[in-house]
């Protein structure tokens, strides 16, 4: 299954729906927020549950611990409650339900806001083992809660209200919307044709990425303060597969463009590209101009357009980014 791909609702639901057969468990729920959650997905919880759960919402003791914790982190019913939460109303709730434990998990997704996922069981609690495994499943499922809510906003046409880009292979074709279009034009020196078919060329590559990591839902740094996010959607005729994009701003610092040092690559013509690099490792302009063959003024206007479209401003920012495609590499 996950082998295929998980292209509609339908296929993503499966992923789900596995997990409930795998660890013998009572229900699952995919939900937005904890407060007055939008319940996306329900299968198997009781009723009752649900709607004591969505009143007393702000006693759930999950939310405190996973919104303190990384994405991908488990909230563990029968390990992480203290006695204290136990003796709360809403743990009276839980095991009037029939439930006995419960695995809870915050899904990164590109939509930035918090997906919860809940696998519950009445009956015994989970076991260490079983608590490992939902780690190696994590992936899985961030990658199907993402590609299950980019089908569902373009089922509502709602999508283009995001800056996305799309990707399809085999042909690389790459669709960038307006949105997406003045997103990277602030992030990098674009005013020309072939610096958007560089640009097209480094999209492409990290949807290439995306789809050799495995599942959908794999952000990746586009480029410093800025990051992509892909979902698959249905592929169209002709196409093996197509992957949605969403470009996301990650603030002004310049996080671990090794991910994807695409733009980096691309942007920089294979002169500027060697200019920037002696230039980063500390040789003079003179010494530049003398190993490419041209003159001081040329190797100065070389460095200078790297400076610009690398988006630095000191040899430091400069090394830190050619470093990280020369890590890559």
């Amino acid at each position: 299954m996950l082998g295929r791909g998980m292209t509609t609702r339908e296929s993503t639901e499966e992923v789900f729906e596995s997990v409930l057969r795998l660890f013998d468990a009572t229900g699952i729920v995919l939900a937005e927020g904890w407060n007055a959650p939008v319940w996306h997905l329900s299968i198997g919880v009781p009723e009752d549950w649900i709607r004591d759960h969505t009143r007393l919402s702000e006693q759930d003791p999950s939310r405190k611990f996973l919104l303190e914790s990384p994405t991908g982190t488990w909230w563990w019913a029968e390990k992480h409650s203290s006695k204290v939460e136990k003796r709360l109303e809403i743990w009276r709730c839980f095991r009037r339900a029939g439930l006995r434990d419960a695995m809870v998990t915050r899904l990164a997704n590109p939509f930035r806001d918090n997906i919860v996922f809940a696998v519950y069981r009445s009956g015994r609690p989970f076991s260490a083992r079983e608590a490992a495994a939902f780690d190696l499943l994590y992936p899985h499922l961030s990658g199907a809660a993402a590609s299950r809510r980019a089908s569902l906003l373009i089922d509502g046409n709602t999508l283009g209200r995001s800056a996305c880009v799309e990707v399809a292979f085999p042909s690389c074709a790459v669709v960038i919307d307006a949105h997406a279009r003045r997103l990277i034009g602030r992030a990098v020196d674009v005013r020309t044709g072939e610096a958007w078919r560089r640009v097209e060329r480094a999209i492409a590559e990290a949807a290439r990425r995306s789809m050799l990591a495995g599942i959908g839902g794999r952000t990746q740094f586009l480029w410093p303060g800025l990051a992509i996010d892909f979902s698959e959607i249905p592929a169209r005729a002709q196409e093996r597969i197509r992957f949605v994009g969403l470009l996301l701003e990650e603030g002004d610092s310049h996080p671990a463009v090794e991910a994807v040092p695409g733009l980096v690559s691309t942007l920089l013509s294979p002169r500027q590209l060697a200019a920037a690099r002696a230039f980063g490792a500390g040789v003079t302009l003179p010494e530049v101009a003398r190993r490419l063959g041209v003159g001081v003024e040329t190797a100065r206007s070389h460095v200078r357009a790297a400076y610009e479209k690398l988006g630095v401003r000191t040899r430091a920012e400069l090394v830190h980014v050619l470093r990280g495609l020369d890590d890559e590499r």
